[in-house]
């Protein structure tokens, strides 16, 4: 198995806070980084479906974003991101990959 395939496997199955080694911090802490990390995966998400998002369903979508509920939002994301499990996913390796990489200073 080639090596970039091993670091992705890990990246996928590990906690982020493991890969990082920062298990000696404290809860609150921990609980932070989590929820930055959270933020950025939203934003990643948010930019990348209105960048992918068919030009006559933006303004919809916009508006949902703006004034929808959060039913509304879901169907309509279930509706046109049929993947969107998958872009999930690949967001968040993408973000513990360039971690990784940070921290071991690549």
């Amino acid at each position: 198995m080639p090596a970039k395939q091993i670091v992705t496997n890990d990246i996928i199955n590990d906690h982020i806070i493991s890969l990082l080694n920062l298990e000696a911090l404290p809860d609150e802490q921990r609980i932070g980084l989590i929820g930055q990390m959270v933020d950025v995966v939203n934003q990643r998400l948010l930019l990348r479906m209105l960048h992918e998002i068919d030009p006559a369903k933006k303004s919809e979508f916009n508006d949902l974003l703006d004034k929808g509920s959060d039913q509304e939002l879901n169907q309509f994301v279930e509706r046109n991101f049929p993947d969107f499990l998958d872009m999930i996913a690949e967001e968040t390796i993408q973000l513990k990959e360039e971690m990784v990489k940070h921290v071991k200073g690549q």
